[in-house]
């Protein structure tokens, strides 16, 4: 069932944290080397100014996410999207980074209604560069079944969504043509991640857990240790941190596990030091 209130919003905020420890422990696992530099992301949480609710930056990848919590798992209509997720994420969007490949989400427990029409088409987009005047390179013939109960063409969807963003700051303060770039930009890289609930990822954070930590018993309150920590960063407005510096604020100092050469070396050079100093067998 919804929650209620205040309750709702304390919440949404804990699902956001989740989803935060999820990307640490994600990243931690996968991280990579450039010789002894260990090459990490950088989480920035509760990004000012909007634009998302975690940033995921690397020299790989730049990730914006909105984590919308819907513990009824209701459905998101594309109407919910343009006016609740699209303008938020919008203000990520930089005018001069464009060419930049970028990944836009809406992750939710919820589950997508019927927008497939939608979702295909701002796939297609992706296709080929931002033109130069966005509107006019949209088919503006052809009605499709967008909503349940209207019909529009690709141009007038496009121009719709528009309306939407420029409702807001940054739209509200931009040349038409800027909207209509970005918003290309941001819709051919949109991706809507339904059914990712706060079990979940639990299970997830936890499965990374039992692979650092002594004892299976304390991996539930190694994870809230984790939410309290963030909680009390994220408390101070914008965050930005290393899943390394994250873990160590709770005492876990761990080795990616795909970084298995180093590890070889270090326990073989551990080895030769406790074999250098143990006594001598006398049979």
């Amino acid at each position: 069932m919804s929650q209620p209130g205040g309750s709702a919003t304390i919440y949404g905020v804990l699902y956001q944290i989740l989803g935060s420890i999820h990307w640490a422990s994600s990243f931690r696992l996968t991280a990579r080397r450039a010789g002894d530099e260990l090459i990490e992301a950088q989480l920035i949480l509760e990004p000012a100014g909007g634009g998302g609710d975690i940033r995921v930056q690397s020299s790989a990848k730049r990730l914006v996410e909105q984590w919308k919590a819907r513990s009824d798992r209701g459905a998101w209509s594309l109407q919910k999207i343009i006016q609740d997720v699209i303008p938020d994420l919008y203000c990520a969007v930089e005018e001069n980074k464009l060419d930049e490949y970028s990944e836009y989400r809406c992750v939710t427990e919820g589950h997508r209604s019927r927008w497939e029409e939608a979702q295909e088409f701002f796939r297609t987009l992706s296709h080929k560069p931002i033109p130069s005047d966005p509107l006019a390179d949209l088919d503006a013939t052809i009605e499709r079944p967008f909503f349940p109960h209207r019909s529009y063409t690709q141009q007038e969807l496009f121009r719709y969504i528009a309306d939407a963003v420029r409702k807001h700051k940054p739209g509200s303060d931009e040349s038409e043509l800027v909207t209509h770039r970005k918003l290309w930009h941001l819709l051919a890289h949109f991706t809507f991640v339904e059914n990712v609930t706060e079990g979940v990822l639990c299970q997830r954070i936890n499965s990374f857990l039992l692979g650092v930590i002594t004892y299976r018993e304390d991996v539930d309150a190694k994870r809230r240790e984790l939410c309290g920590v963030l909680l009390e960063e994220c408390a101070q407005g914008e965050v930005s941190i290393t899943p390394t510096a994250l873990l160590q604020k709770v005492g876990l100092n761990v080795e990616p596990f795909c970084n298995w050469s180093t590890i070889r070396t270090r326990l073989g050079q551990r080895l030769a030091r406790v074999l250098q100093g143990a006594q001598p067998v006398v049979l």
